[in-house]
């Protein structure tokens, strides 16, 4: 492969990151669970936000955004701070919160909160419950 410029090679990462967001809204219905993933490396808290769906008759997992929660504009993580930062990831698939139909996240109370914001039901999820065992 020939050396390329930083440049070209943002503008190529750009141009796909474009494609592959309009391939995921090509499959992605009008309505779909979100799972949530968080964790923090050093000061940072990273959310990871998945849609969950049918689709060709087979349930698919595709991951929507990847990225802190807090910036120059949000200062906690609060429930409401979620529902900023789905506001902000869900366009670029041309979604909304409507789209939202269920919530799948930790049982902890900004969860719970998240969910009774959307308006959504909550499912816990019970993968952190081994831990405790």
């Amino acid at each position: 492969m020939k050396t390329i410029c930083s440049e070209t090679l943002l503008k190529y990462a750009v141009l796909l990151t474009k494609e592959v967001e309009m391939d995921i809204a090509v499959i992605l219905p009008a309505s779909f669970g979100v799972m949530l993933d968080g964790w923090s490396f050093q000061s940072e808290h990273f959310v990871a936000v998945f849609a969950v769906f049918e689709y060709d008759q087979r349930s698919e997992m595709v991951l929507l955004a990847l990225a802190p929660i807090v910036d120059e504009e949000v200062e906690d993580q609060s429930a409401e701070s979620h529902v900023s930062f789905f506001r902000g990831s869900l366009p670029f698939f041309e979604r909304d919160t409507a789209s939202i139909c269920y919530l799948v996240t930790d049982n902890c109370s900004v969860s719970t909160w998240l969910a009774d914001l959307l308006q959504v039901p909550f499912i816990r999820c019970a993968s952190h419950r081994s831990i405790l065992l």
